[in-house]
């Protein structure tokens, strides 16, 4: 979500975003949904949400389908706290038979 955010905060609303993020965590006793939202007055909004798990995944959907939460971006990965290896990152065997050709 890091990237993603930095990303659309320099092209669409023109500002560049301190490290690290000031991330929002709504669901009390949980880290699996962080929030962030970036604002500038006369150029607009963005809000990006990232969770993890897939009963979570299930509660921000039914969130967002009756209309309790709106976002730009959703990042969603199945493992609890976030994969392991990164949500689509290349496994590690991947990368060693990518050194050896090389």
């Amino acid at each position: 979500m890091d990237s993603v955010a930095r990303h659309a905060a320099h092209h669409l609303l023109n500002l560049t975003l301190p490290n690290p993020l000031t991330l929002h965590y709504p669901w009390k006793g949980s880290q699996d949904l962080r929030e962030l939202t970036i604002s500038r007055p006369g150029w607009g909004e963005l809000r990006f949400a990232s969770v993890y798990g897939f009963r979570h995944i299930q509660n921000l959907v039914a969130q967002i389908k009756r209309g309790e939460c709106e976002y730009d971006y959703v990042e969603v990965m199945a493992c609890p706290r976030g994969c392991t290896n990164g949500g689509g990152q290349v496994r590690a065997q991947a990368i060693d038979a990518v050194n050896r050709n090389f």
